[in-house]
């Protein structure tokens, strides 16, 4: 134990290590001293159904020059959001619905997306370059949303 205090107090992103004892087999991550929150754990949701909103750019169609490709028509993913599948149930929303998102910055009409691996409270916003998603960059923080169906 006493090497890896030492180990730890000498190099921040050992941080924690003195804490893991020897043959465990449980994962752990840590960055610039914090732990990553339990996978369970909800992000704080405000009681009107508020959301986290994350911008996060995409793998094709978040520069200028790759939304502006015709070749990458093909293979580029339409605009949308990636919601919890918690927070899809508690919604009423499915796959592929097109929803309202809401927020300070503006409302967009968006597809969803649900992902299992996605914690609760949290909704992903790929940023998709020409199509409405402007106001929110990636880099730029959380935002509080929601989502509404259509018609609602």
């Amino acid at each position: 134990m006493t090497v890896r205090r030492e180990i730890a107090s000498a190099d921040s992103r050992f941080f924690g290590l003195d804490k893991i004892a020897a043959g465990s087999t449980t994962e752990f991550c840590a960055s610039g001293g914090m732990s990553p929150p339990a996978p369970e754990e909800k992000l704080p949701a405000g009681a009107d159904g508020q959301l986290q909103l994350l911008p996060i750019y995409n793998l094709l169609g978040s520069g200028v020059l790759a939304a502006n490709s015709p070749a990458l028509d093909v293979v580029r993913a339409e605009p949308h959001v990636i919601v919890s599948a918690g927070d899809a149930r508690n919604l009423a929303i499915t796959d592929g619905e097109t929803v309202i998102m809401q927020s300070a910055l503006g409302k967009l009409h968006i597809k969803v997306r649900i992902d299992e691996r996605l914690v609760a409270g949290l909704v992903l916003l790929p940023y998709f370059d020409r199509a409405g998603t402007a106001a929110f960059l990636p880099g730029a923080g959380t935002f509080s949303c929601r989502l509404l169906k259509e018609g609602q």
